[in-house]
């Protein structure tokens, strides 16, 4: 069945719309509170921007996969022409050792080094090449198959896929917001054909395996490029960093009850906390292992500085087996050391 025949789902959204004393939400602060009330509150106070990707992972800089295939062949120009120009600069000086530059001595050792300088940028931007032709030949594998609109279970599927279904990547600059609903979001990346749209989150880290807060994220971006835009979204993909492999997470009734509890329950949080001073319960200590906010930090570390500058809260700090003054995020936060999995390997009382 293709994706003409199958309609798109369009929730009623009349039981979410925003009181005037409603926060407004991004799609990361969203995605936090859906994992942790606390780590939502937390976010909520840094006012952490939503980028479509996670924000706890940095980067590396470099040979990253690149998803659009007029930039891959920007590239491949740009790199080819570099080589050339490279190869020619040593075929020149190389020529001129063996002619002009052969009966002086010091002339000729620049000329030799230059030649070899040359060669060794020449080479660098041959790996470059060789990168970004490994990424075109990518580029141009798989077929057009797309989504099964009627399987409401997440599929995984081939990013290039969607480009030979004759997808383009559209603009995400400004992001997506909603007045009504107080809610808001910028996808990593957009793919639009026509009046249809398929947001895009990047996942970073070692592990595949998608939690709650991947369908809400993902519902919020649907939900709101269909209010934005008056088109289509019927799914949102999660894409592993570093890959071509995607998760297409449908936008249907499930989904899209999954991000009305925890739109509720994280505007209620955020109220309380807000009026009333009342923080919410600590989670489940798994929850707690391998969270950010409960990363413990030494008090006389630069980081440590730096994010009591950020945050304007006063450490709570414990003494760890080595007895150096530790503290955390969260922990200043609510008063509490969270039970982070290097709480415990260095002693810190919790």
């Amino acid at each position: 069945m293709t994706t003409d025949t199958v309609p798109p789902y369009r929730p009623d959204i009349s039981s979410l719309l925003a009181q005037p004393h409603d926060p407004w939400l991004g799609a990361h602060e969203l995605s936090e509170y859906t994992f942790c009330d606390r780590a939502g509150l937390n976010t909520t106070h840094l006012e952490a921007a939503d980028h479509g990707q996670d924000d706890n992972h940095v980067p590396p800089l470099d040979y990253q996969p690149e998803y659009d295939p007029d930039a891959i062949q920007r590239y491949l120009h740009v790199y080819s022409v570099r080589v050339v120009s490279w190869g020619m600069a040593c075929m020149v000086m190389t020529l001129l050792r063996a002619t002009t530059f052969q009966n002086n001595g010091l002339t000729w050792l620049m000329a030799l080094l230059s030649s070899a300088g040359f060669l060794i940028l020449g080479i660098s931007d041959a790996g470059q090449l060789l990168f970004w032709y490994r990424q075109y030949w990518r580029s141009r594998m798989g077929d057009a198959t797309l989504p099964d609109p009627v399987n409401p279970e997440p599929e995984a599927i081939h990013w290039w896929h969607f480009h030979r279904a004759g997808f383009v990547s559209a603009s995400t600059v400004g992001g997506l917001q909603d007045d009504e609903l107080h809610l808001a979001g910028q996808p990593f990346k957009l793919l639009q054909r026509g009046n249809e749209y398929v947001p895009v989150f990047l996942k970073r880290g070692d592990s595949t395996r998608l939690f709650p807060q991947h369908f809400v994220r993902i519902a919020v971006y649907c939900l709101l490029l269909q209010r934005q835009t008056n088109g289509i979204a019927r799914y949102g993909l999660v894409l592993n960093a570093g890959t071509f492999d995607c998760v297409a997470i449908k936008f249907n009734r499930e989904s899209f009850d999954l991000l009305s509890l925890n739109l509720i329950d994280a505007r209620r949080t955020a109220r309380h906390y807000r009026e009333l001073d009342q923080s919410p319960p600590p989670p489940k200590p798994y929850l707690c292992r391998k969270c950010p906010f409960g990363k413990p930090l030494s008090v006389d570390t630069a980081e440590s500085l730096i994010q009591r500058e950020q945050t304007g809260l006063v450490p709570r700090a414990n003494i760890g087996s080595d007895g150096r003054r530790y503290h955390a995020h969260c922990g200043d936060r609510f008063h509490w050391m969270p039970p982070h999995q290097q709480v415990v390997e260095l002693g810190i009382p919790h």
